[in-house]
Parts: structure tokens; C-alpha cells; sequence
């Protein structure tokens, strides 16, 4: 199970113009509008406008009646500036007498909107789609109301198109009105999504509960003024570069880095005929933790190693020898693949155990590759 929780993490009102963001968050906002009926059946993806802001319904059933905000007319780019100044998302928005819950920011929503300078975002928004911010280049300031929202959001692109997170261009988190630059994770968040916190430069330390078991793919990628970072060794998954592009990842030197008991990926150029030794006390090795490392010759994994995340040997086509002290096998996913030719790489186990490896298919080795030896 928890192999599968960790390949599933590290695999995302209506009132505009309102007299600022602080009053807006300090009250419940709703919004009505007198339209002709559609056919209920017919309600999926129906559009309407409230107040300056535009919808599409997402969801229409017995118990849960959902929206996404969405640009005016029938492409992103039919109108210009269709949002401008300050936004107010609601949290719920009324539509011919019927309470809708706001729930996503749709494809390409304000995308274009340059003169657009901040938004609220209230914590029943669950989703983000792609480019949805994309071109807000007057956008400075981000508001939320609730922080533990904000680290569940899930930004839905398959792909990573800039545009994707609002800090590409906000340069400010307020939190119920107070500038965002220590954060603390609340204690009621288990997991910190992808890219929740990406491009957010204004950041300078974080610090996690031990309640937190996963942070998601790049989600602190492009903090570049984040030093400092605590996180809870009881952690069950890093996803690839959650920490790329900040002062403290700027901060180790090159060569394997670590945090806690995760080897979360080698930085900087690997020489050739490399010999990497993997500390032991090593638990989890990160997903892409050494992609692409040519120089990687021969890799020396210890006996407390556990899981080994997906790509995190693909691309290392001189990688010759890998021993492995761990007598049962780590749970892994698509470990090894050199790129070129899977067949010269020998992996060697400890005695007694060629049984239990091949058994596993473990890193898809044919059984001549497989040796035991004595450690």
C-alpha cells in the first residue's frame, strides 16, 4: 500500500472589482442572476456570467453542483482583458436559484488578462488547469484565507507550461492579509501538492509538521530565497525537483544530496567512472534522483534501503555494477534502465537471496545478472 501511495503522489460567489481583497475574505459572498432555464439534463458545461465573472458548470447532481471560472466567450483569446484591476473568486455562486460551489480555475481562464493586478482565492478552489494564469504579467499579489486549502490544490496540467502557478507572476502570498515569507505548514496537512508554492520568491524558510508524509513535484521548484528547510524524517516521498532553484538547494555542493533519510537526487555534473556509496541509514532513493548521470559506473545501495522511486537510474548507460545489501528487496518501480542495452549491467545481492530478487523481477535484471555474494 504504501508503495503505491508513494507512485500515485509523485506521478493537482462571482464578484470582480470588489472594494479589496481583505473585506472580501471577511465575509460570505454569494451571487445571483436571473437567466433563462436550460434543460437540466443540458447543465454540463453550460456557461454563465455573474458579476463580472464567468462560469461553467462542472457538475450538476442531487448532492454536489459544481463550477470552474472560465473566460468570456468561446475561445481564451475572443475577448482581451475580460478581467482586469482586482478579482474576487467566491467561494459559491448563485445561478437561477441554485447554490454552486466554485471549486476550479478552468483552462486559460484569465489567461491574456495583463492588466488584471490581484486575485482572491477562496479554499473551496480544489483545481487549477493549465495556463490558467498565463500572461498575467500585471498580476503582484495572491490573497487566501486558508492555508491548508492552498497546499491541497492541485495544478492539473499533464505538462509543465509556464503559466501553470500564479507566482510565474505574483510576486506576493497574502494570508488573511499577512505577507507570506516563513511558512509554516499547518498540522491538519498530510500532503503539499504539486507546484503549489512554485516561482514563489518571496519565501524564506519552511517548516513541516511531522504530520507531513509527502511533498509534491516542484512544489517549492524556483523559491529562489528559501535557505532554510525542516522537514520530518518520517516523510514517505520527495517528488522530483520539490526543492531545484533555492538557496538551499543552491547551498550543497555538488554531488549527492540528502534530506533526512531520502537520497533526493545528485546535482551537478557527475564526472566519469563515477562510484557512488549510498550512506547507510538511507531509506528512500527519490524518483529521477540520479536520470541522466552518465558518469555513474558502479553504485553501492545499503542494507536499510526501502524504496527505490521510478527513472531514479534511467539514462545511466555506463552504469556497470550495482550491489545491493538490502536482503529483502526495496519496493521499486521501473529502477534501471540505462537508455541503451539493460543486458551488461550485473546486480549483486547478499547470499541466499537470489530467490527472493528474481522472484520480484526486481529492477527487470535477466537471472544470469543477478549474483550473490557475500557482504
Amino acid at each position: 500500500m504504501k508503495k503505491l501511495l508513494i507512485l500515485l503522489a509523485c506521478a493537482v460567489t462571482g464578484v470582480a472589482y470588489a472594494n479589496g481583497p481583505a473585506e472580501s475574505l471577511s465575509k460570505e459572498q454569494t451571487t445571483n442572476v436571473a437567466m433563462s432555464e436550460p434543460q437540466e439534463e443540458g447543465l454540463k458545461g453550460h456557461k454563465f456570467e455573474a458579476n463580472g465573472i464567468y462560469y461553467e458548470i462542472t457538475a450538476y447532481e442531487s448532492k454536489y453542483k459544481t463550477v470552474k471560472v472560465t473566460f468570456k466567450g468561446a475561445s481564451w483569446d475572443e475577448y482581451l482583458n475580460e478581467y482586469s484591476g482586482e478579482v474576487v473568486i467566491p467561494s459559491e455562486v448563485m445561478y437561477n436559484n441554485t447554490a454552486y460551489t466554485v471549486d476550479e480555475i478552468g483552462y486559460n481562464a484569465f489567461c491574456g488578462c495583463d492588466t488584471m493586478t490581484s486575485i482572491v482565492i477562496p479554499k473551496s478552489i480544489k483545481f487549477i488547469e493549465t495556463r490558467a494564469f498565463g500572461g498575467c504579467d500585471a498580476l503582484k499579489q495572491i490573497h487566501i484565507s486558508d492555508l491548508s486549502a492552498w497546499c491541497d490544490l492541485s495544478f492539473t496540467s499533464l505538462t509543465d507550461f509556464v503559466g501553470d502557478s500564479p507566482f510565474y507572476y505574483a510576486e506576493e502570498l497574502y494570508l488573511n492579509g499577512e505577507l507570506v515569507t516563513d511558512l509554516v505548514i499547518p498540522t491538519d496537512v498530510t500532503e503539499i501538492g504539486f507546484h503549489t508554492f512554485e516561482n514563489y520568491t518571496k519565501l524564506r524558510s519552511l517548516h513541516c509538521h511531522k504530520n507531513v508524509k509527502g511533498i509534491g513535484k516542484s512544489a517549492f521548484y524556483g523559491c529562489s530565497n528559501l535557505e532554510t528547510i525542516s522537514i520530518p524524517t518520517t516523510i514517505d516521498y520527495i517528488c522530483p525537483h520539490a526543492f531545484d532553484n533555492t538557496k538551499w538547494y543552491d547551498s550543497n555542493p555538488d554531488g549527492v544530496i540528502y534530506i533526512g533519510k531520502h537520497l533526493y537526487e545528485y546535482k551537478g555534473e557527475m564526472p566519469e567512472n563515477t562510484t557512488i556509496v549510498v550512506k547507510e541509514g538511507t531509506t528512500v532513493i527519490c524518483e529521477d534522483a540520479f536520470f541522466g548521470c552518465k558518469g555513474l559506473a558502479r553504485l553501492e545501495l545499503p542494507r536499510s534501503l526501502q524504496y527505490i522511486g521510478k527513472y531514479a537510474f534511467d539514462c545511466c548507460p555506463n552504469l556497470k555494477e550495482i550491489y545491493l545489501k538490502a536482503t529483502t528487496p526495496p519496493e521499486a518501480n521501473r529502477f534501471y534502465h540505462d537508455c541503451t542495452n539493460d543486458d551488461t549491467t550485473i546486480l549483486y545481492i547478499p547470499k541466499g537471496r537470489k530467490k527472493a530478487y528474481t522472484d520480484e523481477y526486481f529492477l527487470y535484471f535477466r537471472h544470469d545478472n543477478v549474483v550473490e555474494v557475500k557482504f
